[in-house]
């Protein structure tokens, strides 16, 4: 039997987004401003195979400490606030 991934969300989502995600994962909510501190995330993130955010800081630091994570998701455009290279490197 395969462990349900663990998702990390910190958007607001509509209520049936919400409904369909629980059907196939676990989620934890936190509020926008928590995982916008970089502490607040270093201290969460190995937790976790997804995250659901909106103006994340996944550096280098916060990658290398996201062991399990396979996939972020960020509302909005742009990666400017995601090491890219480093996430590529750990296959997220």
């Amino acid at each position: 039997m395969s462990k349900i991934p663990r998702v990390l969300v910190g958007i607001t989502l509509n209520e049936d987004a919400m409904k369909r995600l629980k059907q196939v994962v676990d989620v934890d909510v936190v509020k926008e401003d928590f995982i916008q501190n970089k502490g607040n995330l270093l201290k969460i993130i190995g937790n976790y195979e997804g995250v659901i955010v909106s103006q994340p800081i996944f550096d280098k630091e916060v990658i290398s400490e996201a062991k399990k994570l396979k996939i972020i998701s960020r509302r909005g455009v742009g990666y400017d606030s995601i090491d890219v290279k480093s996430a590529t490197e750990r296959g997220i």
